[in-house]
């Protein structure tokens, strides 16, 4: 689907006069601009994490962690 759309695109541009031809260049400028103050840096989300960054665990941990407890759980009525 990207090809075709490409393909579509180059095929217009081969018939545009150069002033053209320019315009569409500041269009494509503008949207990667703008698509690019829209994307999230990795360096941003670093200072949202602050004094938890260290705390923070994977999803095995977590699932390990979730495992231990159940048995711990299991085990508590078990005896009663």
């Amino acid at each position: 689907m990207n090809a075709q759309i490409q393909q579509q695109i180059i095929n217009h541009l081969q018939t545009l006069h150069s002033f053209q031809l320019k315009e569409v260049l500041n269009f494509v400028v503008f949207l990667h601009e703008k698509q690019n103050q829209f994307l999230p840096h990795a360096n941003n989300f670093a200072g949202l994490r602050g004094k938890y960054r260290n705390d923070l665990s994977s999803s095995e941990v977590f699932a390990q962690r979730k495992r231990e407890e159940i048995e711990k759980e299991e085990a508590k009525w078990q005896r009663s």
